[in-house]
């Protein structure tokens, strides 16, 4: 694919991916947003539907399509997901989404609470809103690691041999965490702690892969390891040491069964192209050649499914479609951006006009 030819896909696609949105949003209200248009297992209400109600703003963003939105509406969508952090209790800090807690509490044991999932939810949440260059109502203080023993305790916890991934993604969000309190609402003590989790993490990268995991888990975990991980570097604009080496491991990974691995490959090799010069036209034919590959997630209703025959059928474990062959919010803004960091990676973003979210 020429960059012409790229601009012009990615052109042609943008309204419909947009008009595709405004279907699965409540008109009357504001943020309410479903899954899809027609499979969806679950509704959008007062106390769920958070995460696909960032998912759907982030898309819009990212395509700067949120003017096309009345100013009322776009205040209320903001304030719909401000709804949901909890200004009290054990989670104070953290956004809720009532029914998906219930079910992931009820995983993980009945009387326990998935501080993960909440973490995860949060990290979404906030991440969104300072993209849109809003912020929390409250600091993310509830049942967070405070101490630098707690912190490496709890880094050296994670599946970093069996579950990379989720690892990766577990001590990006605690970093993401401390840095939103240390940025916004002036917690000096999580500043300071922030040292610790880059300390713990050195430790923790691979000599062959560059990645942080232990011994050699699939392709995809490695990937999406790194991908986790480097959200937390790009946050707080840390140097990243051997990009060259994890430049070597994305090229030669295949990660695009999903919507998520072809986000992860690419977003790795935006950040480590930020970092170094390495094999610059080689990243750039990936990024015309992914286009080609994300083509295949086109659905006729004019946006993206999660997987590339069909929607995704779950979300974080929960089931919340019926799994047809239609767009779903969950893919949709996973690939546009994407196709976001495919055009920053062959020079095309400005031209098509479109922007890169804060995390």
């Amino acid at each position: 694919m020429t960059l012409d030819d790229a601009v012009k896909w990615i052109k042609n696609r943008e309204d419909g991916i947009f008009h595709w949105i405004t279907t699965i949003l409540d008109s009357s209200k504001p943020g309410h947003c479903n899954y899809c248009k027609n499979g969806a297992t679950y509704s959008s209400s007062k106390k769920t539907g958070l995460a696909f109600s960032c998912l759907a703003l982030r898309a819009c963003w990212i395509m700067n399509k949120l003017s096309e939105f009345p100013d009322e509406y776009r205040r209320g969508w903001i304030k719909y997901i401000q709804s949901f952090q909890t200004s009290s209790g054990r989670f104070r800090g953290f956004f809720e989404d009532h029914l998906f807690t219930r079910i992931w509490d009820k995983k993980a044991g009945w009387f326990k609470r998935d501080s993960n999932q909440l973490r995860g939810e949060t990290r979404q949440a906030v991440g969104t809103l300072l993209t849109i260059s809003e912020k929390p109502l409250y600091p993310i203080c509830g049942d967070i690691q405070k101490t630098p023993q707690e912190i490496a305790k709890y880094i050296h916890l994670l599946p970093w041999g069996k579950d990379p991934w989720h690892a990766g993604s577990m001590t990006s969000t605690l970093g993401f965490c401390l840095q939103v309190n240390a940025e916004l609402f002036g917690d000096e003590t999580s500043s300071r702690l922030m040292s610790v989790i880059f300390d713990e993490l050195h430790k923790l990268r691979h000599p062959e892969t560059s990645s942080w995991h232990y011994g050699f888990p699939p392709w995809h975990q490695i990937i999406n390891s790194a991908m986790k991980v480097l959200t937390l570097y790009d946050f707080i604009s840390r140097p990243l040491e051997m990009p060259e080496k994890l430049i070597d491991t994305s090229l030669d990974a295949a990660n695009d069964n999903d919507a998520c691995g072809n986000l992860d490959l690419a977003y790795v090799l935006y950040i480590c192209g930020k970092h170094s010069s390495y094999r610059q036209n080689e990243i750039r034919k990936f990024a015309s050649e992914r286009l080609n590959v994300i083509a295949n997630y086109c659905r006729d209703d004019g946006a993206f499914s999660f997987l590339p025959e069909r929607m995704g059928p779950h979300y974080k474990g929960i089931r919340v479609s019926k799994g047809l062959v239609e767009s779903d919010i969950h893919g949709t803004s996973l690939l546009v951006w994407t196709i976001a960091l495919l055009a920053e990676l062959l020079g095309i973003r400005q031209k098509i006009g479109w922007s890169l979210p804060v995390i």
